[in-house]
């Protein structure tokens, strides 16, 4: 991801990076979601592992900003917590194995999801209701 030109590249890199982890841990990663709301040590794994991808979506929200690429009205914070949800363990998990979407093709959803979010507004425009 850091070798990546270009924060969309990142973004890709960062979800390419998901989607080949994920399969290798998902039986740990599982358990631990399971555990971490009962188990102190569950629940610090799982926050290690959520703070080390919210770095690097940080990283990534950054770049975008100075290439101009993001969206003003998002704070670094929001906008990095979006991109790591967006990358989480459970939303692959949903998708490339709940909903039988191939690896590559979840690449490319998160991708361009990502990309289009953090480049508009997070605010619901005018006329437009929730």
């Amino acid at each position: 991801m850091r070798e990546a030109v270009g924060a969309g590249a990142k973004i890709q890199a960062f979800t390419r990076m998901q989607a080949w982890r994920n399969p290798k841990i998902a039986a740990v990663a599982r358990g631990l979601d399971a555990a971490r709301h009962r188990d102190p040590a569950a629940a610090a794994a799982w926050e290690d592992r959520a703070a080390n991808r919210m770095r690097g979506a940080v990283c990534i929200v950054e770049a975008l900003r100075t290439e101009g690429q993001l969206d003003p009205a998002w704070t670094i914070e929001d906008a990095a917590t979006l991109l790591s949800e967006l990358t989480s363990f459970r939303v692959w998990d949903d998708l490339v194995n709940d909903a039988h979407m191939p690896p590559e093709r979840y690449v490319e959803i998160i991708t361009s999801a990502a990309i289009a979010a953090l480049a508009a507004s997070p605010g619901i425009s005018a006329g437009r209701g929730p």
